[in-house]
């Protein structure tokens, strides 16, 4: 399997300065997010498409640009009195891995191999 997008598009997204000796974690995350993408989409590209790596760099870029103790968090709420907090995640979202967003799916749709029925006008 072949990665849907390079560690230079990866640079182009997050800035240089933030993969400066994360080149095997980008790699990885790159990795993970190729195989949920040709998931999603059921069949492997070739030649890959412009709008597969820019999506695929920024699901990597998301996960390397969120603090550690927050991937994925949606809204963080915090009261003094009684010292309480709360988090809302980001639908279907996993801590530390990418995720595919709703505009991702939005752009990958058109790739996707099609299944189920259809009907085809004989007229």
């Amino acid at each position: 399997m072949a990665l849907l997008a390079s560690v230079s598009d990866v640079a182009d997204r997050v800035g240089e300065d933030r993969i400066v000796g994360r080149d095997d974690e980008t790699r990885a995350l790159l990795e993970e997010a190729s195989v949920l993408v040709e998931g999603y989409i059921g069949r492997e590209l070739d030649p890959i498409p412009r709008p597969v790596s820019v999506v695929v760099s920024r699901m990597v870029a998301r996960v390397l640009m969120a603090p550690a103790p927050s991937f994925s968090v949606d809204t963080i709420s915090q009261t003094a009195g009684a010292f309480s907090q709360s988090q809302t995640f980001t639908t279907g979202a996993a801590g530390g891995a990418p995720w595919l967003t709703t505009q991702d799916k939005t752009v990958l749709n058109r790739y996707r191999k099609r299944r189920g029925f259809y009907s085809v006008s004989m007229v």
